[in-house]
C-alpha cells in the first residue's frame, strides 16, 4: 500500500526536489528505485599450480540506497525532471546566495504586512 501511493504521488509531478527530511522508509525505497542502477566491475585473480587466471564479473547495484537518500546532508537533494537522468545536486541556502540582502528585506517587508494585516484583523473582530 505505501510503496504504490508514494509511487502514485511521484508519477503525478513533472519535477521534484527531494531533499533531506524525506525520513519514509517507503518513499525511500520507491525513490532508490527511481534513481536507478548502475554496473560494477570487480575483478578476481586467481593464483595457483597452473598459472594465472583473471576473471571478471559484473554486478548491479543501485545508485543511491535507500539509507542514503535517507541520510541525505541538508545541503544536498536529489533532482527529478523530466527528460534527464535523476541527479544529485548541491544546494545553495538562500542567505548564501548574491541576492541574501534582497531576499532578507523582503521577508522582513512581508513579515511586517502579515503582522499589520493580523493586528487589523484582531482589532476588527473585538468590536
Amino acid at each position: 500500500m505505501g510503496q504504490s501511493r508514494h509511487a502514485g504521488a511521484l508519477g503525478r509531478c513533472v519535477d521534484q526536489l527531494i531533499g533531506s527530511g524525506a525520513d519514509d522508509a517507503d518513499f525511500a525505497e520507491v525513490l532508490s528505485r527511481i534513481t536507478g542502477d548502475h554496473e560494477i566491475n570487480t575483478v578476481s585473480i586467481s593464483t595457483g599450480h597452473g598459472g594465472r587466471s583473471q576473471s571478471t564479473a559484473t554486478r548491479r547495484e543501485r545508485i543511491l540506497s535507500a539509507a542514503e537518500l535517507r541520510a541525505l546532508p541538508k545541503n544536498r537533494a536529489v533532482l527529478l525532471a523530466t527528460g534527464i537522468r535523476p541527479a544529485l545536486i548541491e544546494l545553495l541556502p538562500w542567505y548564501q546566495g548574491k541576492r541574501a540582502k534582497q531576499i532578507d528585506a523582503a521577508m522582513s517587508d512581508g513579515s511586517r504586512e502579515l503582522q499589520g494585516r493580523a493586528a487589523a484583523a484582531a482589532v476588527g473582530t473585538r468590536r
